[in-house]
């Protein structure tokens, strides 16, 4: 990889201050969390960086790759992008170009929202090199978050180029973001109740289903497969891992499990609690605000039930305090990372404050989609063992969705790997 200056911050609120002072824009975590995430950054393609020369251009890709995509699909998106005078580009079809960035010719005319999280990525890898011949500079926050270990390749020939071009790179990043094609992490124990087991299992009434139409924009002529087959009777352990490439399917089957999107039949999670739809908190979690500071969420959910609105603020208070202890352990000058307890507003607070709210009534599984994404390793090391303990002091299973998997290796107890072929999704236990 290309040398870049690296720059990294212990959260992502004061990653976010640093860019709002480098390039002029409006902090995208408000404060006290009336938050919309990292998507107030939608308007930003160039901008004038502070630091030197107005007429400067930079291309800043933000925390969230999608603001960074500006159009309905990666069609138009590339064809906009690009320039009939870059000689890199300009002999290649749209579909080469898609293809030099491992898209299908279907998903260039498929709606950017229907793309997982590492595709979104990896479109805005593609923008930002057909881009690059433009601009003086490139700033990329957070790859690391999105990005499938395969497709780092993506990433550092967009470097590459840009070191070619003499165009400086800045990278933002958050501690423990590793720019590498393999993380290898030492082993590391979560640390549940001493011999406490907690397990789950796959119910329904066929494990090959098929979900319908619409609950996936791209599958307008054609129903997807989903094979769930080989975990029928398998004892899932909890904390379970479900992995696989950026767009396989992951955060499909969470919703599946979850209820959030219709299948031909149920496949539903069981345990303790009985059988029924899990729990899920989705990666983009805190659009599920609306916009809402986070201490005013349990009233807004729980308007017209006050004893689950109780029990929320309980739950929260109890991984509040165990995360606070388990950063305080490790590194007593990082207890803060949580956030302050007066005025909720960190991304931190918000992850747990949704995920108070799906514990409220002990749900069969809780699923966390993608749990570290916008967390320093510190951070996610103590969020996910605080909420793994809680889960497991009340025989609550939980499954954790993540494209890095060596990252939270050390806390599975079963591995669940997702693999997409066409029109057919599969799931397979790995251990």
């Amino acid at each position: 990889m290309s040398a870049a200056e690296e720059l990294r911050f212990p959260s992502i609120e004061l990653l976010v201050q640093a860019l709002d002072l480098r390039f002029g824009r409006s902090t995208p975590l408000p404060q006290y969390g009336s938050a919309t995430s990292v998507r107030a950054f939608g308007d930003w393609l160039f901008a004038p960086a502070r630091e030197s020369s107005q007429s400067q251009r930079a291309i800043v890709v933000p925390p969230d790759p999608t603001a960074f995509l500006s159009f309905p699909t990666l069609r138009q998106e590339f064809d906009l992008a690009r320039s009939p005078t870059d000689p890199r580009y300009q002999a290649l079809s749209l579909e080469q170009i898609g293809a030099k960035f491992e898209f299908e010719p279907r998903q260039l005319d498929q709606p950017v929202y229907s793309l997982s999280g590492g595709e979104r990525t990896r479109a805005a890898i593609a923008k930002a090199s057909l881009l690059l011949h433009r601009a003086e500079s490139v700033a990329f926050c957070m790859p690391t978050h999105w990005l499938h270990l395969d497709s780092y390749s993506h990433l550092h020939e967009l470097f590459r180029l840009a070191d070619n071009s003499c165009k400086p790179v800045t990278l933002y990043l958050l501690d423990g973001d590793e720019l590498v094609e393999r993380i290898e992490l030492p082993a590391k124990a979560v640390t549940p109740m001493p011999g406490r087991q907690v397990s789950w299992f796959l119910g329904g009434p066929n494990y090959e289903v098929q979900l319908l139409n619409n609950t996936e924009p791209s599958s307008k002529d054609h129903l997807l497969r989903f094979d769930v087959s080989s975990l029928r009777n398998v004892e899932l352990r909890s904390p379970t891992i479900l992995t696989g490439k950026n767009g396989a399917g992951k955060s499909l089957l969470a919703k599946c499990l979850s209820g959030v999107v219709r299948t031909s039949q149920p496949i539903t999670p069981k345990s303790k609690y009985g059988q029924g739809p899990s729990r899920l908190v989705l990666q983009d979690a805190l659009s599920h605000l609306f916009r809402r500071p986070i201490a005013q969420h349990p009233a807004r959910v729980f308007e017209f039930d006050q004893e689950g609105k109780k029990k929320v603020d309980t739950i929260f208070s109890a991984l509040s305090q165990e995360s606070r202890k388990r950063l305080w352990t490790s590194m007593p000058d990082d207890a803060h990372l949580v956030g302050p307890e007066a005025e909720p507003h960190t991304l931190f607070q918000a992850k747990l404050v949704l995920i108070a709210e799906r514990l409220v009534y002990a749900p069969p599984l809780l699923i966390l989609d993608e749990p570290s994404w916008g967390l320093s390793l510190r951070q996610s090391d103590a969020l996910i063992e605080a909420v793994v303990n809680y889960c497991h002091e009340r025989d609550i299973p939980i499954a954790m969705i993540t494209h890095l998997r060596p990252r939270l290796t050390h806390y599975a107890n079963s591995t669940i790997h997702v693999q997409r072929d066409g029109d057919s999704i599969t799931a397979k236990i790995l251990s």
